[in-house]
C-alpha cells in the first residue's frame, strides 16, 4: 500500500519460440534454398544491412558470408538505411560499427556509397531510385527484420525485406521521395516500387527474420524475389500475433525507462503505446494512456530523440542528449 494506493505485480506470457543454433539453422536453410542456382564462382554478391537494432544481426551477416564464401563469390555489405547515419557513407559506415558490422570484424567491404540511379516509375509518374552500388552487383541479398510499422497498419508489407529494398537501397533520395508521400506512399507505393525494383535489379534472395515477443530470433525464412512480396505479408502476420502489448486497455501512467531508433524507428513502439499522432492515420485507441513519461535515450540512437513528441512528460537527461544538427540517425 503506498499513500491509499494498491500496487500489485503483473505477469505476462508471451511467445517464446526461438532458434537455439544459428549457425546450423542458417547453414541448413541456405542448403535448402536455390541461392545455388543464382550464383556462380566470382559473383560480386551484395547483402543489406539496414540501421535497426535487430537481435544477432551480426551473427547472421557473417554466417551468410560464411555460407557465400564457400561458394567462392565475393560477398560485400550494403548499408540499406535511406537517410539514416547522417545521410552519408561515413555516417552509415558508423552505424553499423554500433552493431559490431565492420569491414575488419566482416572481412568484406562495406560499400557505403549514397549514389542512385532512378530504375523507373510507380503510379502518377513517382520516379523509384535504388543504389547504384547494388544495381552493379552480379547479386542482392534483401536481408532484413519483418515486423509491424510503427506510421501504418497493412495486411501486404509493414516492415521487411520489401521495404528494405525500396527504403533502405533508395538511399537518402529515394527514401525521401517515397517519404515525400507521407504515410500513403509508405502503405501503397512501397509494394509497388518493391515489385519493380524485384522485376529491374538483381535480386536473387530475401532473407527474413523473424523475432519472438522478447525480440528472440525465432525464423529466418530464405526466400526466392519473386515471392518476398508474399512471404513478407506472410510472416508480417506472424509478427503480429506474437507482438507483446500491455496488459490493460486504460492506464493512467506509463513509465518507459528510454526511448531509442535501436528500439523502435519512432523510439517508442506505437504498436504497444496506442498513440500515432499522424496526420489522416486512425489512432488504435488501444492501450489509452493518461500520462506517458520516459527518462532517457539510447546511447545506440545517436541523438536522434523521434518519438519524444508522443510523450507526455521526459527528463533533462533526455533533452540533454539530443542532437539537433545531424538528427538523422
Amino acid at each position: 500500500m503506498i499513500e491509499g494506493i494498491k500496487v500489485r505485480k503483473i505477469r505476462q506470457y508471451f511467445n517464446k519460440t526461438k532458434i537455439e543454433n544459428l549457425s546450423e539453422y542458417i547453414h541448413q536453410s541456405f542448403e535448402k534454398s536455390d541461392l545455388k542456382k543464382r550464383i556462380k564462382p566470382g559473383n560480386k554478391i551484395g547483402i543489406t544491412v539496414g540501421s535497426r537494432g535487430i537481435t544477432n544481426i551480426k551473427l547472421i551477416v557473417k554466417e551468410i558470408i560464411s555460407e557465400l564464401k564457400n561458394l567462392d563469390v565475393s560477398p560485400f555489405i550494403l548499408p540499406a538505411m535511406g537517410s539514416h547515419g547522417g545521410a552519408n557513407s561515413k555516417g552509415q559506415k558508423e552505424v553499423l560499427a554500433s552493431y559490431g558490422i565492420t569491414e575488419k570484424e566482416m572481412c568484406v567491404p562495406i560499400i557505403a556509397s549514397m549514389e542512385v540511379r532512378q530504375i523507373g516509375k510507380v503510379e502518377n509518374g513517382k520516379p523509384i531510385y535504388f543504389s547504384k552500388a547494388a544495381m552493379e552487383a552480379d547479386g542482392i541479398i534483401a536481408l532484413n527484420r519483418v515486423k509491424m510499422h510503427t506510421d501504418f497498419k497493412s495486411n501486404i508489407v509493414e516492415s521487411g525485406m520489401s521495404k528494405i529494398l525500396v527504403i533502405g537501397l533508395g538511399k537518402a533520395r529515394g527514401a525521401s521521395s517515397i517519404h515525400s508521400l507521407g504515410v500513403y506512399g509508405l502503405k501503397n507505393v512501397i509494394p509497388q516500387a518493391a515489385e519493380l525494383i524485384i522485376r529491374k535489379a538483381p535480386i536473387i534472395q530475401g532473407i527474413g527474420i523473424l523475432e519472438n515477443s522478447y525480440d528472440q530470433t525465432m525464423r529466418i525464412s530464405f526466400v526466392p524475389p519473386e515471392n518476398i512480396i508474399r512471404v513478407d505479408s506472410e510472416l508480417l502476420k506472424i509478427s503480429k500475433e506474437v507482438m507483446p502489448v500491455l496488459p490493460m486497455d486504460e492506464l493512467d501512467v506509463v513509465i518507459a525507462q528510454e526511448i531509442g531508433k535501436n528500439i523502435s524507428g519512432t523510439g517508442f513502439d506505437t504498436n504497444v503505446i496506442g498513440r500515432l499522432y499522424i496526420n489522416g492515420e486512425k489512432e488504435s485507441m488501444k492501450p489509452m494512456i493518461k500520462r506517458l513519461i520516459v527518462f532517457d535515450l539510447t546511447e545506440e540512437s545517436h541523438g536522434n530523440a523521434l518519438g519524444i513528441g508522443l510523450a507526455d512528460i521526459t527528463t533533462k537527461q533526455l533533452v540533454n542528449k539530443i542532437n539537433y544538427n545531424i538528427n538523422q540517425y
